[in-house]
């Protein structure tokens, strides 16, 4: 009897433990399955966050060819058939002198459209039309009886437009001077009853009919 018995009881403990070793691998796939199941479900979220860029803001394209800013200065200055021109520009106003040096002249004031448009009128009927593009200003002024053609660069101090003003013998007496990019003078001194040909600048010490004056470098606000 006793060995009969080792061997039933032999088995019996090989069952037992079969049965715990398939429970154990029960709860082990059970693990991994729910493993699983938290990694494909934390998957999409993390793909759709990397598949969304940051929304970026790109600076805004500036327009071609804008005119300058309002405030900025801007003079031109050059020929204008047998004579001289200078325009001074500031926020949309211009003052301009035409002068040939010996006897001719002409004052202009007006506007500058933002497409760049010059209008510009002056004493006995003169008047000036034009435009500024390309770093020039060209156009075409009407005065002392005839017809000017000009166009005139950009130029900086101390090229520009000047202009001084004095009594002289209880006479108002006004001078204007073109200084070119060369350097070269072109001015006349207007005494009222007649005009005649400037005295060069000394830098801005101007020379009126013998009274000393301070010339002003316009800048297209005004005379």
């Amino acid at each position: 009897m006793l060995t009969r018995k080792g061997p039933i009881f032999t088995l019996a403990a090989g069952v037992l433990l079969a049965a715990v070793v398939m429970l154990l691998n029960v709860d082990a796939k059970r693990d991994r399955d729910a493993k699983r199941a938290a990694a494909s479900a934390a998957t999409p979220t993390a793909t759709a966050s990397r598949a969304v860029p940051a929304p970026t803001t790109q600076p805004p394209t500036p327009p071609c060819c804008s005119p300058p800013s309002p405030g900025l200065q801007v003079t031109y200055a050059g020929s204008a058939g047998g004579g001289s021109i200078a325009i001074a520009v500031r926020d949309g106003h211009a003052v301009a002198y035409l002068c040939d040096g010996r006897t001719a002249e002409a004052w202009l004031q007006g506007t500058v459209s933002d497409a760049g448009a010059i209008t510009m009128t002056g004493a006995r009927n003169a008047s000036l039309t034009g435009t500024i593009a390309g770093g020039k200003a060209s156009g075409t002024v009407t005065a002392v009886g005839r017809q000017w053609t000009f166009t005139a660069p950009t130029v900086t101090a101390p090229s520009g437009l000047y202009r001084a003003a004095a009594q002289v013998r209880g006479a108002q007496v006004v001078g204007g001077w073109i200084v070119l990019a060369n350097g070269e003078q072109v001015g006349m001194i207007d005494f009222g009853d007649h005009e005649e040909s400037a005295p060069p600048l000394q830098g801005t010490a101007a020379n009126l009919g013998g009274t000393p004056a301070t010339a002003v470098r316009l800048d297209g606000t005004a005379l």
